[in-house]
């Protein structure tokens, strides 16, 4: 067989064998790029060296395609964001490797192999982590396979030169690129992210049809599709969408209304908002504490935030706290300690007039809800599983 025979025979095994592998791997171009020592991809296009394919069995050859799928699959192909690109895909190997081994897929000899169950994140920082001497920690050749080689194809991270960026020999991966052979813009990433999440499904769905997903596929999948994200994350995703509302296209921005162009103008300089505690006594001290992290953590992002801190049990308790960025570290000194209602706070924004941006409020959601839900966002951070009637929710953990 030529080398690209070879290839097209190994993704209809991979297809027979491995669906979930194979309808990923159906999607690429080939192309045939003698010298580069091994091959990558990009999610795009796979690229080989014939030769290199000449000296692999057909069982090596649908490994090189199932490592190169898990590659796109956890889209070590958009993740890399300026890391070094030689160490990013042994990092990338180390995360995908035991998956494959696992599901008896015959890898090239040369491969790099962990145990850790660690992210390519995870991987690369300890490869990258220097030693008490300043050397870089984290020798691949430690987790390589029998010969520990680092095998053909060394990488210089330079995806434009003439080397596939594969020290660990099984193959690499590249970045997606533009159409004109530039790095994504935000927007061609975005499209590029939502179209793998797309491709993913599509592929696990084929395989679960099929009877056959691999083990150790199925959290891949979930974590990808369906992330579990950290309050703090979704704080500053609360946050951001938030800041973005502070704008308005009633009135237009009038610097520059005489160039005829038409942008939103900012409703204020900075971001008002109100931060409710919940301070009956099901909140616990080390739940305040983490709840004042995350105002800090605020205060610390977003520059210009106007931020009111009411306490609340069944009544406002004390007077409103006024805290801006120069105020760091805020610390929360609860008053109350009795029964739970949230109309107070909001019965007290609304006349007090303050319109905020945004609402916070810690609470264990035990406890009797205004009648309506106010005209600006409300984020419900719970220390319990309940789900506000209004709102967002997100679990306090």
């Amino acid at each position: 067989m030529t080398p690209n025979e070879k290839i097209l025979k190994a993704k209809v095994g991979l297809l027979q064998d491995h669906p979930f592998f194979g309808s990923i791997v159906c999607r690429w171009e080939l192309e045939e790029v003698p010298g580069i020592g091994t091959g990558a991809c990009n999610s795009k296009v796979l690229k080989y060296d014939p030769a290199w394919i000449d000296s692999l069995s057909l069982p090596k050859t649908k490994g090189f395609l199932a490592h190169e799928a898990m590659h796109i699959a956890d889209a070590h192909h958009l993740r890399r964001k300026g890391r070094d690109l030689e160490q990013w895909n042994i990092a990338g190997d180390m995360s995908i490797n035991k998956i494959l081994l696992d599901n008896k897929i015959d890898l090239p000899d040369d491969r790099i192999y962990s145990d850790e169950d660690k992210s390519a994140e995870g991987h690369y920082s300890d490869l990258t982590k220097p030693d008490p001497e300043g050397e870089p920690e984290g020798d691949p050749g430690d987790e390589q396979g029998d010969d520990g080689d680092s095998g053909p194809g060394q990488g210089d991270g330079d995806q434009d030169g003439d080397t596939a960026p594969d020290p660990g020999g099984c193959g690499g991966v590249l970045d997606l690129e533009g159409e004109d052979g530039e790095p994504l813009t935000e927007q061609e990433t975005q499209e590029a992210e939502n179209d793998a999440r797309v491709n993913l499904a599509q592929a696990a769905q084929t395989a679960r049809n099929m009877g056959r997903l691999p083990n150790g596929i199925e959290r891949l999948v979930e974590n990808i599709l369906y992330p579990k994200l950290d309050f703090y994350s979704l704080l500053m995703r609360f946050m951001q969408r938030s800041a973005r509302d502070n704008y308005s296209w009633t009135p237009p921005n009038r610097r520059f209304l005489h160039q005829d162009i038409y942008l939103p103008s900012l409703k204020s300089d900075s971001i008002k908002l109100v931060i409710a505690a919940d301070t009956s006594m099901s909140i616990t001290d080390d739940e305040l504490n983490l709840f004042a992290g995350a105002i800090n953590a605020i205060l610390a992002t977003f520059g210009s935030v106007e931020l009111t801190v009411l306490y609340c049990d069944a009544a406002i308790q004390g007077d409103p706290e006024e805290y801006t960025s120069a105020d760091l570290p805020v610390k929360l000194e609860p008053k109350g300690g009795g029964g739970t209602a949230f109309g107070p706070v909001f019965n007290w924004i609304e006349e007090n007039q303050t319109d905020p941006d945004c609402l916070i409020y810690l609470t264990d959601l035990y406890g009797s809800f205004p009648g309506r839900a106010p005209e600006y966002p409300v984020l419900w951070a719970a220390i319990s599983s309940k789900i506000a009637p209004f709102g967002e929710t997100v679990e306090l953990k």
